[in-house]
């Protein structure tokens, strides 16, 4: 599921551009509205979004200034907003489109779907271990957490042992494709065979392991899983 944040103060705008995410596009999930640059800049800081929405006229600042303050975005940014001499400025600090208010439904879809695309083609690989071992995300299984550090299971039987703990690689991967099961695994919903439930509820990789997924994450994984599957 893709996650979204909306940067803008109008009340009228907020609620419009919610009825139309909802109605057109019910797999993303708002996770924030929020109306000003300090907050806005916060919460992208400490969550994982994929699609932000901005109109540069917010409370205690610019939405230009929110988007510049991050100088690698693992977002799409869809500008929105009334005043067309922004969109140059706003293109050329890799806004994924350009909406002038007030548009219309198919300009809003179109640039949806350009973001849409966007994220599955972006980010394919992660680099990891001490080797620096550029990895695709379709040969990776799950990740598992020992410690402070992180085991990558791989689809060739390999397995790679990095230093950073299970909560930094669950910022980095994709959140449409893997998803945090259990406060130790991190699974990657493309190789998952079948969800067995019973005592435990358990995701069966195509390759026969089996992974608990927590009592606390069922809820949103099988919502998630069925999405993407």
């Amino acid at each position: 599921m893709i996650q979204c944040v909306i940067i803008e103060d109008e009340k009228a705008s907020q609620d419009a551009l919610t009825s139309k995410l909802n109605y057109f596009y019910p797999n993303i999930n708002i996770k924030a509205v929020i109306d000003n640059a300090p907050e806005a800049i916060t919460y992208l800081s400490e969550n994982k979004i994929d699609l932000v929405f901005v109109d540069n006229h917010i409370k205690q600042g610019k939405g230009m200034d929110v988007i510049n303050h991050f100088k690698e975005k693992k977002f799409k940014v869809i500008f929105s907003t009334a005043f067309s001499e922004y969109a140059i400025e706003a293109l050329n600090n890799n806004a994924s489109y350009y909406l002038l208010k007030p548009y219309s439904d198919p300009e809003f879809k179109t640039a949806i779907n350009k973001c849409i695309t966007s994220l599955k083609e972006t980010s394919k690989s992660i680099t990891i271990g001490s080797n620096k071992e550029i990895i695709a995300f379709k040969t990776i299984l799950y990740l598992q957490s020992e410690g402070a550090y992180t085991i990558f299971h791989l689809e060739n039987g390999k397995t790679i042992y990095t230093s950073k703990n299970i909560g930094y690689y669950e910022k980095k991967l994709p959140s449409n494709f893997f998803f945090r099961i259990h406060h130790s695994t991190i699974v990657n919903q493309l190789k998952i065979e079948k969800i067995h439930r019973g005592i435990n509820t358990m995701a069966i990789l195509k390759n026969g392991i089996q992974l608990k997924i927590s009592t606390r994450k069922q809820k949103d994984f099988l919502i998630q899983f069925q999405d993407t599957n």
